[in-house]
């Protein structure tokens, strides 16, 4: 289902334009993101690192002192990550709080 809705919403250019509660469908809230992660359980490299089971993980980028991605540290990181890691190439910043809830409830999802 992920899948489907990753190429919706690629073939629509609609990155950023909806984010849903993520309980009624975990693609909705992440579409902002596709742009630059995979959120598949293949894993892929793409600008940024794949967000797939990533909720709950240590971070492995170096720079960031998070003990594990959770709830608080999504947060703060998708509030503005350049204040977590100066100089991350992640210059997109979730300023809505509603948006950013959504996203990390469909982090937490992807498993």
């Amino acid at each position: 289902m992920i899948r489907t809705l990753l190429a919706l919403a690629l073939g629509g250019a609609v990155f950023g334009a909806f984010v849903a509660p993520a309980s009624a469908n975990p693609g909705k809230a992440l579409i902002t993101c596709v742009g630059c992660h995979d959120i598949t359980d293949a894993k892929k490299q793409v600008v940024g690192p794949p967000l797939f089971g990533l909720y709950e993980t240590k971070p492995t980028s170096k720079g960031i002192s998070f003990a594990k991605w959770d709830k608080t540290s999504l947060d703060t990181w998708l509030k503005d990550p350049a204040a977590v890691k100066p100089g991350t190439a992640m210059a997109f910043k979730v300023k809505n709080d509603k948006k950013r809830a959504a996203i990390i409830e469909a982090l937490a999802e992807l498993k």
